[in-house]
């Protein structure tokens, strides 16, 4: 799921890779959000979300996972990763769930106990990656992948035709109304 309550800057090629990919992708934002737009321009189902306060979110959160059949979860934001966690500790999310950090933590002692409810942590740099590990992060639930693009897999998947072989293009995804 993704929130959008804040601007938020991404880079959509790993959403579309996995989506070409075989796996099925729903993204949940604000209906009337630039992302939601831009998830719709590519044939990506959007699931409308309303962030807006925690309790709601986590039902709502969990009604979607259940009604579509979610196998894996990533979460890019606090107020989803907070609602997130809150199902994980009801025992009402036991699907893999997954969190992106794109800046450095500023946790609080509360929100360090939800760290041990995610099964994987994905830093977008060494930098986030060091922040975290320096909070207590498990290492071996935490992996780093520059700009949240792997790019050995992308290559990998891309030499099969040297000559059209160039890096992918990042573009800034601005989640304003």
């Amino acid at each position: 799921m993704r929130g959008t309550r804040r601007d938020r800057r991404s880079d959509p090629e790993p959403v579309r890779s996995t989506g070409t990919s075989g796996h099925r992708v729903l993204v949940g934002c604000r209906p009337d959000s630039l992302l939601a737009e831009l998830a719709a321009n590519d044939g990506l189902p959007v699931v409308p979300v309303d962030f807006r306060r925690l309790g709601p979110l986590a039902e709502a959160l969990a009604r979607i996972i259940a009604r579509e059949r979610v196998d894996l979860v990533n979460s890019h934001d606090t107020r989803d990763r907070r609602a997130l966690t809150w199902l994980r500790w009801q025992h009402r999310l036991p699907q893999a769930f997954v969190v992106t950090r794109h800046t450095m933590p500023l946790t609080c002692r509360g929100a360090a106990c939800g760290r041990l409810s995610v099964d994987r942590t994905i830093a977008v740099s060494h930098a986030v990656a060091r922040g975290l590990r320096r909070r207590l992060y498990p290492g071996t639930r935490l992996r780093v992948v520059p700009n949240g693009i792997d790019f050995a897999r992308w290559m990998r998947r891309r030499l099969r035709q040297p000559w059209r072989v160039r890096p992918p293009r990042s573009a800034t995804w601005r989640d304003v109304p």
